[in-house]
């Protein structure tokens, strides 16, 4: 599981729709599925009822999609946290490292 899967997750929930969060995230809604899919293998759950038009979380998406929404703005904090003792010459110079 990638947080890039857990994002893409998250935006479906939000958007209702593959196609909105594909538009909203600015990515192939193929390459949205594949990944969500990729999720649902991982966990070896269905996140969502693909019978319908709209995209409608199945009880595992619904248990899924709060920790998922923690765990994001969990890393969005930590990130922020961070904000003051980020120097971006110090970074670029571990870059030139390899």
């Amino acid at each position: 599981m990638t947080l890039e899967q857990l994002q893409y997750f998250v935006a479906i929930v939000e958007s209702a729709t593959f196609f909105d969060a594909a538009e909203s995230l600015h990515i192939a809604q193929s390459t949205l599925s594949k990944q969500i899919r990729n999720l649902e293998l991982e966990l070896d759950v269905q996140l969502f009822d693909r019978s319908r038009r709209h995209a409608s979380l199945t009880e595992a998406g619904r248990a899924l999609y709060p920790d998922a929404v923690k765990l994001l703005k969990g890393i969005q904090g930590m990130k922020q946290h961070l904000a003051p003792y980020q120097d971006s010459s110090a970074m670029k110079d571990l870059g030139n490292l390899s």
